[in-house]
């Protein structure tokens, strides 16, 4: 929840456990719209009205989620995509074009008739707001974990009891996972467990692969990346790790197709 014009809102988070891991799958979900639409071949102006009508709704999912995070993230990363297409694939710059077009409107009519939660949520943050001091204080003892267990950590899925074993804390609540995947990754398994799944996201997106395709979704694991500094889900919470995954098959799977057809034509 949080508080405007003397209001208490409750995020919307559907289905899911939290706001932020619903943002995170209206973010997965404008990305496949993305590559959709910037597909080569034609897909028709109905398959065209179905798409702008779906990123309409979804984008103002996003927006009532209220997550400062990932609606950050999103319109930093889709002004990049934009841009990189626009210069890689000169063949789909008219697409391109109409899809920042649809970008722009959608962002300023929801920040149009959010504006008053809009500018409360994301324009009174302080260094003091709880979600922030929350943050500082689990990384610290995810850095205190480290440095006592730099090799193995204290086992997977281990942050927590390790947590109730060891601090008393006032609330319940409060023994929760380090918002930062690296450190919660590092604490439960160590330092090398941390190098090797590091190794693993970099060969997948370090691949200098040519695809329109490989690109958005190489961007969007960029994006879950970016935001794993400050949240746990995509390590801790179902939903999370089944995006995360899906994203890294779904850029590995595309990629694999390519070099598939390369044989298939050398053959």
């Amino acid at each position: 929840t949080f508080f405007s014009g003397g209001s208490k809102f409750i995020r919307a988070y559907g289905t899911f456990p939290h706001p932020n891991v619903l943002a995170v799958f209206l973010l997965f979900s404008i990305f496949c719209i993305y590559s959709l639409w910037l597909r080569k071949d034609k897909i028709g102006k109905l398959n065209y009205g179905l798409l702008i009508t779906s990123y309409l709704l979804l984008t103002l999912g996003l927006f009532l989620t209220f997550s400062r995070a990932v609606i950050l993230v999103f319109i930093a990363f889709s002004l990049l995509l934009f841009l990189v297409n626009f210069i890689k694939f000169k063949e789909s710059r008219k697409k391109i074009l109409g899809l920042v077009l649809i970008f722009a409107i959608c962002i300023s009519l929801w920040l149009v008739v959010l504006w008053p939660e809009m500018s409360d949520r994301f324009l009174d943050l302080s260094t003091k707001e709880q979600a922030v001091t929350l943050r500082v204080y689990y990384n610290d003892t995810a850095l205190s974990i480290i440095k006592k267990t730099p090799l193995l950590g204290v086992g997977a899925g281990g942050f927590v009891p390790h947590l109730l074993e060891n601090y008393n804390l006032r609330e319940a609540w409060l023994y929760q996972p380090v918002h930062n995947i690296y450190l919660l990754i590092a604490s439960e398994i160590g330092i090398l467990g941390l190098l090797i799944f590091l190794i693993f996201i970099g060969k997948i997106l370090l691949k200098r692969e040519k695809k329109l395709l490989i690109t958005s979704y190489k961007l969007l694991i960029a994006c879950f990346l970016l935001l794993a500094l400050i949240d746990h889900y995509f390590w801790t919470i179902q939903q999370g790790r089944i995006l995360f995954w899906i994203a890294l098959a779904v850029a590995s799977g595309l990629a694999l197709d390519k070099k598939i057809a390369k044989l298939d034509s050398n053959d």
